[in-house]
């Protein structure tokens, strides 16, 4: 199963989603850090257990599960920094630090949108982002 980006509006629309299972610890794993690795993959770091494990670093979308991802990077690995991550809503895609008349770090494809026609922020709220492990999806909320 290929790993999924969901985007919400705001937190009553990922709560709406999730109805029950906001409060099961699988499903809303507070996302520590993001990482973009040499300039086409995305890292997401989670802390679920102390195992020592192997994550699949060819995925382009990889997930380290118990935050040891100072052995894996390199200077290629550029940490996601708070406000560095912007919605396009018309071409449904996530942009990593984007710049003024130049094309962004990395844009990434978001597979559902979730909310009432075109937001009115596009800024992902830092502290609102979760990793639901069981369907291996990212969720993040806009800032309102």
């Amino acid at each position: 199963m290929a790993s999924a980006i969901y985007v919400y509006e705001n937190e009553e629309e990922f709560k709406n989603f999730y109805k029950g299972y906001t409060e099961d610890s699988f499903k809303t794993l507070k996302i520590i850090d993001m990482y973009i690795h040499d300039k086409d993959r995305l890292w997401v770091v989670t802390n679920t257990n102390d195992e020592k494990e192997r994550p699949m670093l060819q995925k382009s979308l990889c997930h380290f599960r118990n935050g040891n991802i100072d052995e894996y990077k390199t200077e290629n690995t550029i940490l996601v920094l708070f406000e560095k991550i912007k919605f396009d809503f018309k071409k449904s895609k996530l942009k990593f630090f984007p710049r003024f008349l130049r094309s962004p770090k990395l844009t990434w494809k978001v597979d559902r949108y979730f909310g009432d026609g075109k937001p009115k922020c596009n800024t992902i709220d830092y502290n609102h982002r979760y990793y639901d492990f069981e369907t291996d999806r990212i969720n993040l909320i806009l800032k309102s």
